[in-house]
């Protein structure tokens, strides 16, 4: 698998990042601060990440951004060809797509993809082996993820099936199965600690319960007699119980016979009403249309015909006219007002002139001749009019006169008119029809008043015929009932035979309660205070199958522990098989970085190593008695043979994060030549800042980012 380009966006301090990467060593360079760890990063949450929008993941947000990172990457695969990666984290998206159309979308199906592309079967196995960070060279992890791994690679067994992982499951299950009886334990005992203290309560339970047996088959026999009797009783009790039943359903068929036929004498009653009611109407129907136009006039119309007929009369009845008074000699009245008050407004002027300190006075006297005078002027002025009026009202009543005998005729031959179109030949023939309808139709209110109370509204006549006949029915079913055979006896009983019944009911019910009640304490005796055979049996077959249960288990016990200590043989074999290979990888990749300064390296089962030193003296030596710079080199050896160890054919890319700044020139040229004979048919990533290695292969440069002033991170921040 090689990878052909990453693209970033708002990740870390890469805003917008996008690189192309060849086969062979790529040479990611650039100063502190320009990115490359944080490439890195990015890198293993394309490889590894799942897009979320967890607190994890929020950790490389770019600062200037409110949304969380996009990541992509393009991937070559030999027999695939080109893939395309592309993970969302803000909108928790993840997609793999082929250049052959096939597309994964879940991300449990991308990382299952992935690593098997990678030949790796978890994450700790890649930052364990391929990705080699700075200061992580001492600290490599030699635990169960790689050992599992080596055990893979020599068996060609699962990866999710394993020895160590059968031999871890073999223990948990020893330890389990063997608490409290091939080791100590209080609590959480094993199946068979537990079971052999679960045998000891059952062997006390069994001899209680035998000695419980006898009492319990003599309570038992005392029980089942008082059954028996019960039985007698209730059989009994249920015969005489079911003929007063007889005796009652007669007695309520009777009562029912004689209310449906009481119901049926009144629904037939009401019918009859109703029969009366109706013939009423139609009888006032036909009565009023024999009296012709006069029954379907409307109010309206005999207001007007009582109108004209008023009118008529008072034509023929004017009321006397009203004198006319003549017009006579001037009245005196006006002028005597007219004098009085012209003297007092000229008295009020004197006045004013000759004494202005009677100034009130003056006043007084003005205002009184000036109201005396427009009273005079008014008073003149109404006797005028009231003289040409007179002369003109003579005229009027001559007019009048004649108008009214034209308007009594014209209304005499209106009314004449509206009685003939009625059918009256006179206006006291018309009162005469009127009366008649109104009697009439008082009759009528009357009939439709009765049948609206026999007939409710929402009711019919129908409805109430039906009811009757569904008394009659009921009536007549319940006579029939009465005499079948079946309710034949209890129609000949006597009442006071029927009472004497009674008391033998309730006497056999008396008894059948105090029986029941002696049975229930019995039943509850047996049930809390005894045990019966059955439960004695179940008791022994449970020690029993206790006891075959803690055979099985003590068996099971053994055979784990066989198996244990068989598969810790096969193990060790197994590890080393391939430990030769490992020391020999590791002993010629670290003799190449020291220049053949050390001799060979060891490895123990759990894949702790130790160095042997040639001169002066040949001796053994630990790593931590190493330089600095000479454990980072022994440890970079033993990630290189693990690699070539682990994917011998597969070639998975590497990754080396600054890895060789403790060695010296010299080593640290071994280092890359090492590198480059593995960019030879795998693709390698180194990150550095330094230029040191742009010779070795295709070198990439990062810049540093611009950084964000004080006022835009303290903007994004709030």
């Amino acid at each position: 698998m090689r990878i052909q380009r990453v693209q970033l966006q708002n990740f870390g301090c890469h805003e917008q990042l996008d690189m192309h990467f060849g086969p062979g060593l790529n040479i990611i360079k650039g100063p502190n601060g320009s990115g490359k760890s944080t490439l890195q990063r990015a890198l293993l949450k394309l490889l590894f990440g799942k897009p979320s929008r967890s607190q994890e993941n929020e950790k490389d947000r770019a600062w200037a951004s409110e949304r969380l990172y996009t990541l992509a990457l393009d991937l070559d695969v030999d027999g695939r060809g080109v893939g395309q990666l592309r993970k969302d984290f803000e909108n928790n998206l993840c997609r793999l797509v082929w250049q052959d159309g096939e597309e994964l979308t879940k991300f449990a199906d991308v990382d299952r993809a992935l690593k098997k592309l990678m030949h790796i079967s978890s994450d700790k196995l890649f930052t364990n082996t391929l990705f080699v960070a700075q200061q992580e060279l001492v600290a490599v992890s030699a635990g169960k993820e790689i050992t599992a791994s080596l055990e893979e690679r020599v068996t060609g067994g699962d990866a999710e099936i394993t020895t160590q992982k059968v031999l871890d499951r073999l223990e948990k299950e020893i330890e389990r199965i063997g608490r409290g009886y091939s080791t100590r334990a209080i609590t959480r005992l094993g199946p068979i600690a537990a079971a052999q203290k679960e045998q000891e309560a059952l062997e006390a339970k069994i001899a209680k319960l035998r000695q419980q047996l006898a009492q319990f088959i003599q309570l038992q026999g005392r029980h089942q007699e008082i059954e028996e009797q019960l039985a007698t009783i209730h059989s009994e009790f249920a015969s005489k119980k079911e003929f007063a039943g007889q005796i009652e359903k007669v007695e309520q068929l009777r009562k029912q016979a004689t209310a449906e036929a009481e119901s049926e004498q009144r629904l037939d009653a009401q019918l009859e009403a109703i029969e009366q009611a109706q013939k009423a109407l139609e009888a006032g129907e036909k009565a009023l249309s024999a009296l012709g136009p006069v029954s379907q006039l409307e109010t309206s119309r005999h207001q007007a015909l009582h109108r004209l007929h008023s009118q008529m009369e008072l034509l023929q009845n004017p009321p006397l006219p009203t004198p006319i008074a003549h017009p006579g000699k001037q009245p005196i009245g006006p002028i005597v007002l007219l004098t009085i008050g012209l003297v007092a407004v000229v008295s009020g002027i004197v006045l004013l002139m000759l004494q202005p300190e009677g100034f009130w006075i003056a006043l007084a006297a003005l205002t009184v001749g000036l109201f005396t005078l427009l009273g005079g002027a008014g008073w003149w002025m109404m006797q005028r009019v009231s003289r040409q009026s007179a002369l003109s009202k003579e005229q009027q009543a001559q007019h009048h006169a004649a108008l009214q005998m034209q308007q009594q005729a014209k209304a005499q031959s209106d009314l004449q008119q509206a009685l003939t179109s009625i059918d009256c030949t006179s206006w006291q023939d018309y009162l005469t029809k009127q009366a008649a309808v109104a009697s009439e139709k008082s009759r009528r209110e009357q009939a439709q008043a009765k049948l609206d109370a026999l007939l409710p509204k929402g009711k019919s006549r129908t409805e109430i015929e039906n009811r009757r006949r569904t008394a009659s029915l009921a009536r007549r079913d319940a006579a029939e009932t009465l005499q079948s055979p079946e309710l034949q006896p209890a129609m000949r009983v006597a009442p006071l035979a029927y009472q004497s019944l009674l008391r033998e009911i309730k006497q056999l019910e008396e008894t059948h309660t105090n029986l029941a009640r002696s049975y229930h304490e019995l039943s509850g005796r047996l049930s809390a205070e005894t045990v019966s055979p059955t439960e004695l049996s179940l008791a022994e077959e449970q020690k029993e199958a206790l006891s075959q249960k803690i055979d099985h288990d003590k068996e099971l016990l053994a055979l784990y522990q066989r198996t244990q200590e068989m598969l810790q043989r096969a193990r060790q074999q197994t590890i080393e098989r391939v430990r030769d290979d490992l020391e020999s990888s590791i002993s010629r990749h670290f003799e190449h970085l020291t220049l053949e300064q050390y001799g060979s390296v060891k490895i123990d089962p759990e894949l702790n190593l130790s160095v042997t030193i040639a001169e002066p003296v040949e001796r053994v030596t630990m790593p931590q008695e190493l330089s600095c710079g000479t454990q980072d080199q022994l440890y970079f050896a033993m990630r290189l043979a693990l690699v070539d160890n682990l994917w011998p054919e597969m070639h998975p890319p590497l990754f080396l994060d600054d890895p060789f700044v403790t060695f010296d020139p010299e080593r640290r040229q071994a280092a890359m030549q090492l590198c480059t004979g593995l960019a030879a048919y795998r693709q390698v990533f180194l990150f550095t800042c330094s230029d040191d290695y742009d010779e070795y292969g295709n070198v990439q440069s990062l810049q540093t980012p611009e950084l964000f002033t004080y006022a835009s991170q303290m903007q994004n921040y709030e």
